[in-house]
């Protein structure tokens, strides 16, 4: 697959180039060195070389030579500096698309680039997926439940020349490599065994495969050397959110062949009201219920369904206090789990659903001044009950009977 070279020392200028020519949908290379550009004007597939005139070692004349000796098909333009001989690209990001175009073909379609800009992957997305794309490390993708990690994934896999094929496996899947080169990508890492990881590794490298993985944080592994990505949640991305749903809708107006659609004023302020704890997987569900469920060009709230509506407008205010609960326990819990060798018999369950409960109760106490049933109907057990579990644990005084 022919792919392009940017070779440059200016980090800037590198990052920028990087950026405009990646959310192109580009398989784009690039090197700081002189004889990374000797190497990349050698490979077959390189069809057009973007050099900087500053680049430390540069010999305009050999880079000549080199063209003319070994009959090379790849185009030579300067950027920033100019080289004596070589013509200078276009400056400005249109016509230097309008350039490349000439000579690459593009890996990654215009609806794919738009969701993969609205991933929360911080400034200049493009130039590092396309700088990660080019190296051997495995990929660490962090985020939270829905990110939609595996998107990104195959991103990463297009930008590095997806010729090779792109392998998902989960946790409990059978780990098989057939042919050499490509990706597999290791669906929520957190949850995969050590042993498993470690075999994955040995398969990829012998297979010169790449490890990329989707995680949500929640675990490291101290056997491989990640190259981590982060993704932001959608909730502390507002225009993220509206941006996406454009796109959500108009990509499922086009599979559905639905007449246009709009969302009005009242069906945005509903949407930004809410906290999207599954992020951009449950925004996409959301516009596939609307669209298929809700006719009319115009959508508003009062056209939903109480059930769609129901899937971002939580019943009761205690679903915003709980949501990440589990997430938080699970936090908690992980160093507790970790400290413990498999066949030991401590009793794990024992010991977390006590300290959990425990906690529950004394808070519960002190939010009610020390009124047992008050406490007890808080919780909705039994006062008996809670007067049992409350003395087991040491948090009333046993003449005590309020």
């Amino acid at each position: 697959m022919s792919h392009l070279v940017i070779a440059t020392e200016k980090e800037k200028l590198l990052t920028e180039t990087l950026d405009g020519l990646g959310k192109a949908g580009l398989f784009v290379k690039s090197t700081t060195t002189w004889a990374g550009l000797l190497a990349a004007l050698t490979d077959s597939g390189c069809a057009l070389a973007l050099i900087d005139g500053d680049l430390n070692g540069l010999n305009a004349e050999l880079l000549k030579q080199m063209l003319e000796s070994l009959s090379l098909e790849t185009r030579l333009r300067s950027i920033a500096s100019p080289i004596p001989g070589i013509k200078r690209s276009p400056t400005g990001e249109a016509a230097l698309l309008r350039l490349v175009d000439r000579h690459s073909q593009r890996v990654l379609n215009r609806d794919s680039l738009k969701e993969i800009s609205l991933m929360g992957l911080g400034e200049h997305p493009f130039a590092r997926l396309s700088r990660i794309a080019q190296q051997d490390l495995p990929v660490r993708i962090e985020g939270e439940q829905g990110a939609n990690k595996e998107a990104v994934a195959r991103a990463l896999h297009a930008l590095g020349g997806a010729s090779r094929p792109f392998l998902k496996r989960g946790p409990d899947q059978a780990l098989r490599l057939r042919g050499r080169g490509g990706t597999l990508y290791l669906k929520n890492v957190d949850a995969w065994e050590a042993e498993k990881i470690e075999r994955a590794r040995e398969l990829t490298t012998e297979g010169n495969w790449r490890i990329v993985a989707g995680s949500r944080g929640q675990a490291d592994d101290a056997s491989l050397t990640w190259i981590r990505l982060q993704m932001s949640p959608l909730r502390d991305r507002k225009d993220d959110l509206e941006a996406l749903a454009r796109l959500y809708i108009s990509r499922y107006r086009r599979k559905f062949e639905l007449p246009s659609r709009r969302f009005d004023r009242s069906m945005w302020a509903l949407m930004r009201a809410y906290r999207w704890p599954q992020n951009a997987k449950e925004l996409e569900t959301f516009v596939v219920q609307v669209l298929t469920n809700v006719h009319g060009s115009t959508i508003r709230t009062s056209n939903l369904p109480k059930k769609i509506r129901r899937m971002i407008e939580p019943e009761s205010p205690l679903a915003a206090l709980t949501e990440g609960f589990e997430e938080v326990v699970e936090a908690r819990l992980r160093p507790l789990v970790a400290g413990v060798e498999p066949g030991a018999k401590v009793p794990l369950h024992r010991i977390s659903v006590a300290a959990t409960e425990r906690a529950l109760l004394r808070l519960t106490l002190a939010r009610t001044g020390g009124d047992q049933k008050a406490a007890a109907e808080l919780l909705g057990i039994a006062r008996n009950t809670f007067r049992s579990k409350a003395q087991s644990f040491g948090l009333l005084d046993p003449k005590k009977r309020r």
